[in-house]
């Protein structure tokens, strides 16, 4: 009998199961914690930058680990499956058959992490400038605070001319440099190398370039004008055309031809406000803005410059693994309290 190499599918599953109680632990503490710190009595400006360090770095950070364990689980409890595949098929791997065995299902583990850290940390050094083309996919937020920015990219970014013109913002200097052109006439040079805080690189790095020259050009990663700001701003700086904002109580401020107009003109269009932990949308009362990238005439998808969406648990909403969910006309106005759109050059 040829000597079985398979890996123990169900001490994979095992393992699985111990991850996914790990997530369990790490998630429903951290959401409660979470509610805590925005419902504690503490105000004044110690409270206020705190909290919103708290929204912008850890609380996102944590989401990564667990986005992280989470894949890992997903990852294990699919090699084991293999293993019992090819057993049921050919009576356990075999040396030399080709089915997936133990070294095979340790480096897949291997690849996996290796993948997840490549996503979370991508050294934007060894990635073009554009893939395939600036989509809102590319995006995914780092530690800084500016959901702001990421989300107008995202935004800009969905719509046809938008892909077109962000390819006029950046020059490639050929060097390693990239010189990024902002709309009063300054020329922001900046390399690939990633800071600390900066959004992560994917396939593709043009919106960690842009974001590194706002950075450079606003006092650094840590200042209070990547921390805290507003989409228009973004695309006041990039030279984007007839800006304007809504912001107002829950919708208050927009009339529903302003949001039909702003969602069906090819506009770049954003929408953030205060989310409450009923929502399930930020998990917990804060800021944070959204890339709206397609609407109908009865609903609006929207993208989380994250790049992902957990806890979210607002009824009839369609969510997506890629960062973007969908809701009605009616929902969008409940949720998003400002709303904030430009003409793409």
């Amino acid at each position: 009998m040829s000597e079985v190499l398979g890996a123990d599918a169900d001490a994979l599953d095992r393992v699985s199961v111990s991850v996914d109680q790990v997530v369990r632990h790490l998630d429903g503490p951290t959401r409660k914690l979470n509610g805590a710190i925005h419902s504690s009595p503490w105000s004044g400006r110690n409270a206020d930058l705190f909290r919103r360090k708290w929204d912008s770095e850890y609380w996102h950070s944590i989401r990564l680990a667990s986005e992280f364990l989470k894949e890992a689980s997903t990852d294990l409890r699919r090699n084991a499956q293999q293993q019992r595949d090819a057993s049921a098929v050919g009576g356990g791997a075999q040396a030399g058959s080709g089915q997936p065995d133990s070294a095979s299902s340790f480096f897949d583990m291997l690849r996996a992490i290796k993948r997840f850290i490549e996503r979370l940390h991508g050294d934007p050094i060894d990635k073009p400038l554009f893939d395939n083309g600036a989509d809102p996919s590319d995006i995914r937020q780092g530690s800084t605070g500016d959901c702001w920015l990421m989300a107008s990219l995202g935004s800009i970014a969905s719509t046809p001319r938008g892909k077109e013109w962000i390819k006029k913002v950046i020059t490639d200097n050929g060097d390693g440099t990239y010189t990024v052109h902002f709309k009063d006439g300054q020329n922001v040079v900046v390399d690939n190398v990633r800071d600390g805080g900066s959004c992560f690189s994917e396939a593709d790095k043009w919106a960690f370039i842009i974001e590194k020259a706002f950075a450079k050009r606003h006092g650094g990663f840590g200042s209070d004008f990547m921390n805290g700001n507003f989409p228009s701003e973004a695309f006041k700086d990039l030279g984007l055309q007839n800006v304007q904002d809504r912001r107002g109580d829950y919708g208050d401020d927009y009339s529903d031809a302003d949001l039909r107009m702003a969602l069906s003109s090819g506009k770049a269009v954003t929408a953030w406000g205060t989310i409450e932990s009923s929502s399930g949308i930020h998990g917990g009362k804060g800021y944070h803005a959204f890339s709206v990238i397609d609407s109908t005439s009865n609903s609006v998808t929207l993208r989380n410059p994250w790049g992902f969406n957990k806890a979210l648990e607002a009824d009839g909403v369609t969510f997506n693994s890629d960062g973007t969910f969908t809701v009605s006309l009616a929902q969008f106005r409940q949720l998003f309290n400002n709303l904030e759109w430009a003409d793409v050059p």
